[in-house]
């Protein structure tokens, strides 16, 4: 009997044509990809994470991590922990070419089929804040670029730049995974080469002087809040998409390679790039608080070189974007959207537009849009990323079987011990019983929790809580309903 096709698959193409290829749409959606359709390298992940930190903001972030009041070796091993964070990312990768299912596919089996709809929505208004975030900063830099130009500015040429930005960006979301791939490995050759040659000419022409070396910050009040922030926005907030990009391997691919891969090619820009904006954020003392940092990153530029300046802050900070498109798409599908998965690109560019361009034309703080992002994800990511390493933990007992994350009738997501109709009560109550931490202790910009001041009277260290307490209670839980025994699975 001929398989139906998904309602996700592409019209007048055969469910049995799986097909995958550069500048061509991608057929599949979030269906397991068969083992005979699987092509690619490890390797590949490399350039795909490499150019997904190669973004000018990460200078930012390295000046924000200097108001901690961090020496410089302090700032170095946070910066290497931040990196570090990626092996998350590639240990969850490893389920890809096991399973050939996207992440929050995978997330079935520790929230359960229905319970997953929860992290789901959470992760997919995550994406779309990242992707809103992105074309904002890169429509600030290409209207900066044009008034160096003497390009008079006004509202019309804001929105023309940032239509101009978003139609492109989200035009390498329409082709899918192939696409992505090669995307991402021309942004790191070219644009990844060209950021680090501008970071170092900056460095080197501001004529650093005054770094701390010798005074260090307190562990707690300090180091422990600044290396959970650039954890937060390194590796964690990336955790949703893990096997997104790993799921077309080939099932033979070394586990090994796709954890280094993921992590050294996050590492190498991202500690090039923040401890560049930690030593320059001593002499650039508004950098941290600049309302658009970008510009006054560029008062360090010279007029013959600040044309390419603007080229690379852009370019640099579309692969960030095409990654979150991508993933975003596969979250709604996830969901039960019913839309082939390139036209999941089009919700996802109409509602991240409208967004972004009231973030423009009103003149919002960029800082201000930034901060309160950037609190939303350590409220909504840090209990996540806790469940689904737990479950990374427990694989091996407990192995993915693969059809089970599609069955809403019954199977191991369903009704097995630990699931209630479709909801994995351990992973859910642990998650809520993380977001309540964060709720309770944490400071964010739009309010404080009741307990925040009498204790971590930050969101950063708040989010080292309730990743712990999420993972030990639903570590626990789970000891206690299979420990002693095993649950039989299969990949395909």
């Amino acid at each position: 009997m001929r398989p139906r096709a998904p309602a996700n698959f592409v019209k007048g193409v055969s469910f049995l044509e799986f097909r995958d290829e550069v500048w061509k749409i991608e057929t599949a959606g979030i269906e397991a990809v068969p083992a005979d359709r699987r092509h690619g390298q490890a390797g590949e992940l490399f350039w795909i994470w490499f150019a997904a930190n190669i973004g000018i903001l990460a200078l930012v972030l390295g000046a924000l991590m200097a108001s901690y009041k961090l020496d410089f070796w302090q700032g170095l091993l946070v910066t290497i922990l931040g990196g570090a964070s990626f092996l998350f990312v590639g240990w969850l990768g490893l389920a890809g070419p096991r399973t050939g299912v996207p992440m929050l596919i995978l997330s079935r089996a520790s929230f359960g089929v229905r319970g997953a709809f929860l992290p789901t929505l959470i992760s997919w208004i995550n994406l779309i804040g990242w992707e809103t975030v992105v074309w904002v900063t890169a429509t600030y830099a290409g209207i900066d670029m044009l008034a160096s130009l003497g390009v008079k500015p006004g509202s019309v040429l804001d929105i023309l730049v940032f239509a101009v930005i978003g139609i492109i960006t989200y035009a390498f979301g329409v082709f899918g995974h192939a696409t992505v791939v090669r995307v991402q490995y021309i942004a790191s050759l070219v644009f990844g080469a060209l950021t680090i040659l501008l970071t170092v000419y900056l460095l080197k022409s501001q004529h650093i002087t005054g770094i701390n070396f010798g005074r260090p910050a307190g562990f707690a009040s300090a180091f422990l809040p600044a290396a959970a922030f650039i954890i937060m926005f390194a590796g964690v907030s990336w955790i949703n998409t893990s096997s997104d990009y790993t799921r077309y391997l080939p099932s033979g691919t070394p586990g090994g390679k796709i954890v280094w891969h993921t992590t050294i090619g996050s590492t190498i820009p991202l500690v090039i790039l923040i401890m560049a904006g930690y030593l320059l954020s001593v002499r650039m003392t508004g950098l941290a608080t600049a309302s658009d940092p970008l510009a006054l990153i560029s008062k360090g530029i010279p007029a013959f070189l600040l044309v390419p300046y603007w080229i690379v802050g852009i370019a640099g900070l579309v692969p960030q974007s095409v990654l979150a498109i991508y993933s975003s798409g596969l979250n709604l599908l996830a969901m039960h959207v019913k839309l082939p998965r390139y036209k999941t690109v089009y919700v996802d560019f109409v509602l991240s537009g409208l967004l972004g361009l009231w973030v423009v034309i009103s003149q919002s703080s960029f800082l201000g849009v930034m901060q309160a992002f950037l609190g939303i994800v350590v409220a909504l990511m840090a209990p996540f990323t806790a469940v689904l390493l737990t479950d990374l933990v427990w694989q091996k007992r407990l192995p993915y079987h693969v059809p089970d994350l599609y069955d809403y009738s019954g199977g191991s997501y369903y009704s097995a011990p630990g699931y209630l109709g479709g909801f994995g009560v351990p992973a859910l109550v642990s998650y809520l019983l993380g977001l309540a931490c964060l709720f309770l202790f944490g400071s964010f910009s739009l309010f404080n929790g009741p307990l925040a001041t009498a204790f971590f009277q930050n969101t950063q260290s708040a989010f080292v809580l309730a990743f712990l307490v999420t993972g030990l209670i639903y570590n626990v839980w789970k000891a206690a309903l299979y420990g002693g025994q095993d649950r039989q699975g299969v990949t395909d």
